[in-house]
């Protein structure tokens, strides 16, 4: 048998699982996405005779929505995820 041994700031194992498998579903339907677009740039340079600057262009602005929530929800994650965390672990007890 396993030992009960977790601290006032853990969150039980089923929770971190399911953090788990949400975060693997986001990225897996965001690379989804992502392949859609890169293969859709060839029919969209055809389609309005686009230059290979142009499709380039296309290309990296599909990436900076992505890239900036990223940073700026991890770091409001950062800042409130413990809060949020050590209330339901209090609440629990």
């Amino acid at each position: 048998m396993k030992a009960d041994t977790t601290m006032p700031g853990d969150v039980p194992e089923v929770h971190d699982k399911r953090l788990f498998i949400a975060c693997f579903m986001a990225m897996v339907s965001t690379s989804f996405a992502f392949i859609l677009r890169a293969l859709t740039l060839s029919q969209w340079e055809a389609e309005f005779n686009l230059t290979k600057t142009q499709v380039g262009e296309k290309a990296g602005v599909g990436l900076w929505p992505y890239a900036i929530s990223f940073v700026l929800f991890s770091l409001i994650i950062h800042k409130m995820g413990y809060k949020i965390q050590s209330e339901f672990n209090n609440k629990g007890a």
